[in-house]
């Protein structure tokens, strides 16, 4: 099984699955702004290192 953690969405945004709430959910989260990004980054919301 292949999960995808990060990809783009239709409207061009990043979208990530938010790693804090697995494995109990799959909630995917569209981040629009570098500020996004980083702070996903900062609160742990995706990985920072490869699967």
């Amino acid at each position: 099984m292949t999960v995808q953690a990060i990809a783009w969405s239709p409207s061009g945004a990043v979208r990530i699955v938010d790693q804090r709430a697995l494995p109990d959910a799959r909630i995917e989260r569209d981040l629009e702004t570098a500020e996004a990004v980083a702070d996903a980054i900062r609160t742990l919301q995706v990985r920072g290192a490869p699967l």
